[in-house]
């Protein structure tokens, strides 16, 4: 599949927009296509990547041709049921952006160009001999498009079924836009070409295949790009459910506001061990500069530990680390220096933090200094979480982010229908990714569990998939359900990490390792993987074991359904529904789920 940049057209597209969009996602790999890209201040519908074409431009309008009255190289009349209305000429507009690319790929001291660069028109409610027809008898309308560079609707669909795609489209393009070269350019143009146009590009994975030489690009929609690059300094909360992009706009934000330097290094705060080396990932490929110097990515205990002049151990209960917490914060208050100096604020895993911890980070702001905040609600997993804390920290905004792209449709709805919380989770925001439904499983005992997750594990390495890119959760770290998963793995020829054995281990934790990691929930949160088994005992299923959401067109009608029963008054029945949730949120293309008997009445989940 080529690649699409981002990974789904705009929710305000046209018909038109997503039917180009739809087809040239079917493309080789080799094609890149940027939607909505920024060409200095303008925004074009979509620029194509072609190999041995170069970079073509396209403005797409999905008018018929009986719509069109007149055009000139600035303004086309349309007719819009009894009105008439003035419209950009589409040819004016890619001649316009194709001075843009040219300003952007000149050669340094040269005329030329770094490669070759072309523009276009699309049609998509349009045939190509019915405007040929009328355009040599009106001669009022010859300046609409280009017909040796524009597709029609008959161009569409004889790419829809052509068998080779990219062959079919190849050939269209050889006749249709100039090939002044018989190569293809090299990667290393390639990578300018993706660096200059690729705003959107916002973050290369950790590679979890170290078969693979080519990272997995992530790209935002034009919203998160705004909220990473352009949202004003001062104190803000991001809020977006799993799979929105949270993190990754906080990374594009740190790079941002080191890039700019103004007023010193920057903090990130995040909640557990295992996703700060994964943030520090993220940021190394970037080649952002780590440490104090740099971005100091900290989790949000270790620089309590700083101020207490050690290192904090590791309990099971949440009272001890609130103890650490009310240490710290009458210390800020009475007048100690802080561990740093800062010139922004970030915050990651926000929904996690105590109002102490809400109240630490707040004293931690220097004068000036800006804040972003980054949380979900609906994943915080503690007892003395607080994630309306953030809410009173003096002149906070909110902004909110709704489309997942991490996950497939089909995982996200399947996890929201699990969720079950009281506002639904509209079909237009699950995702932009198409998959299976998540399979369920119940197992007798753990010893059954084990060997059925290790056996899917090796199934799946078989069929291709790195085991990197492969994860084991649970919920409970009491008994002995790790040591039977890295028995099963291993009986099977596969390595398998388990970071979640305690704090070391979380430190040393490496996501880019070929490795199957075997973890709780929690040690995983903010991560991803292309597949998961949850592994759960039946006590956590709250009786929904065997109803789980079976195909999304029922999704609606089981949440209205569940409105109508009566609500569970224990205020842990969240915390239990928020850990499966976030279980099921790390797979970004499968996720099973193997309910066990663990013939408990209630199950804990683990505080830490």
């Amino acid at each position: 599949m080529a690649m699409m940049i981002p990974p789904g057209p705009p929710g305000d597209a046209t018909l038109g927009e997503k039917r180009l969009y739809r087809l040239f996602e079917k493309l080789p790999v080799l094609f890149t296509a940027w939607i909505n890209p920024s060409l200095d201040g303008v925004t074009a519908d979509l620029i194509l990547y072609a190999p041995k074409n170069g970079l073509i431009v396209f403005e797409v309008k999905d008018w018929t041709l009986d719509q069109v009255i007149s055009a000139d190289r600035n303004e086309v009349q349309l007719r819009v049921g009894w009105e008439v209305v003035k419209r950009t000429c589409p040819l004016g507009q890619t001649r316009m952006y194709l001075n843009r690319l040219k300003a952007m790929f000149q050669r340094p001291g040269e005329k030329l160009f770094l490669l070759p660069l072309q523009c276009g028109v699309v049609f998509p409610n349009m045939r190509r001999a019915e405007f040929m027809h009328r355009r040599s008898h009106d001669v009022s309308i010859q300046e609409l498009a280009d017909p040796a560079t524009t597709l029609f609707g008959d161009d569409l669909d004889a790419l829809e079924q052509a068998h080779d795609k990219g062959g079919f489209f190849q050939q269209f393009l050889d006749v249709h836009f100039a090939r002044p070269f018989a190569y293809e350019h090299s990667a290393g143009l390639v990578q300018i070409v993706r660096k200059k146009l690729g705003q959107s590009v916002i973050a290369a994975l950790p590679a979890r295949d170290w078969k693979r030489e080519e990272k997995t690009l992530v790209a935002l929609d034009e919203e998160q790009e705004h909220l990473a690059l352009q949202l004003p300094a001062g104190r803000r909360l991001l809020r977006g459910p799993a799979g929105s992009g949270k993190t990754l706009v906080l990374v594009r934000r740190a790079e941002e506001l080191l890039k700019k330097g103004k007023g010193g290094p920057i903090l990130f705060l995040c909640y557990n061990h295992a996703f700060a080396g994964y943030l520090r990932r993220l940021l190394s490929e970037k080649g952002v500069p780590l440490g104090p110097e740099g971005v100091d990515v900290v989790p949000v205990f270790d620089l309590m530990a700083r101020m207490l002049g050690g290192r904090l151990e590791e309990k099971a209960h949440s009272e001890y680390y609130e103890t650490i917490a009310d240490l710290v914060v009458e210390e800020l208050e009475a007048g100690r220096a802080l561990p740093g100096s800062w010139s922004a604020v970030l915050v990651d895993e926000a929904q996690d933090f105590s109002a102490k911890m809400v109240q630490f980070v707040k004293l931690l702001l220097p004068q000036g200094a800006s804040l972003l905040a980054a949380m979900d609600a609906d994943q915080h997993l503690y007892e003395n979480s607080a994630p309306d804390a953030w809410r009173d920290i003096p002149g906070i905004k909110t902004f909110t982010l709704k489309k997942r792209y991490r996950s497939t449709r089909q995982i996200m709805a399947f996890a929201a229908d699990w969720l079950d919380a009281d506002e639904y989770v509209s079909d237009e925001t699950l995702g932009v990714m198409e998959g299976e439904m998540p399979e369920v499983r119940h197992a007798s005992d753990k010893q059954e569990a084990a060997a059925w997750a290790a056996a899917e594990l090796s199934e799946r390495r078989r069929s291709g998939l790195s085991q990197g890119n492969m994860a084991v959760l649970y919920a409970k770290t009491d008994g002995d359900l790790p040591q039977r998963l890295l028995r099963e793995t291993a009986r099977l020829g596969m390595m398998a990490v388990w970071p979640a054995e305690d704090t070391r281990a979380k430190r040393r934790y490496d996501i880019t390792v070929d490795s199957v990691t075997i973890s709780t929930i929690h040690s995983m949160k903010g991560m991803d993987f292309a597949h998961v088994t949850l592994i759960l005992p039946r006590s956590l299923a709250q009786g929904r074991e065997k109803s789980l959401l079976k195909d999304i067109p029922a999704r609606r009608d089981a949440w209205e359904k569940r409105r109508k029963q009566p609500g569970q008054d224990d205020p842990k029945s969240w915390l239990f529904r928020a850990l499966v949730y976030v279980g099921m949120t790390r797979a970004r293309q499968s996720l099973s789920v193997i309910w066990y008997e663990d013939g408990a009445k209630t199950a804990t989940p683990d505080h830490r």
